[in-house]
């Protein structure tokens, strides 16, 4: 599972970091990869870097193998309203066979990784 650097937001919201790695072990342990959704996931705050932004442009059309969504903050501890119902939680990204991480360190609890710079 990508770390998407968690344990540093101060949000009740996300969890502690050894919460977020029991719920992480708990769902990667309940699903086998076949049974996991056929789609590639990624949430996040788009304005953060270049990469982010590729990656939306690469799905505008709505790729049939992606689930691709900007979440937009209110603030510092809430996502906007609209955007609540496409928030995914952490451990809720390993309920998906392919999860998009476009920088930054992996906690390798995911039973499959691929990992590609291009």
């Amino acid at each position: 599972m990508s770390d998407f650097g968690y344990w540093s937001w101060p949000l009740d919201l996300v969890g502690g970091y050894e919460q977020i790695r029991r719920q992480i072990s708990e769902v990667e342990h309940s699903l086998d990869f076949g049974s996991k959704i056929k789609l590639a996931v990624w949430r996040g705050a788009v304005r953060t870097n270049k990469y982010r932004k590729e990656l939306m442009n690469a799905v505008k059309g709505g790729e049939h193998w992606a689930d691709v969504k900007e979440v937009r903050w209110a603030n510092a501890s809430k996502v906007t309203g609209k955007d609540e119902g496409i928030a995914i939680s952490i451990p809720n990204h390993c309920q998906y066979q392919f999860v998009i991480h476009t920088e930054g360190c992996y906690l390798y609890l995911k039973s499959y990784i691929l990992i590609s710079h291009e």
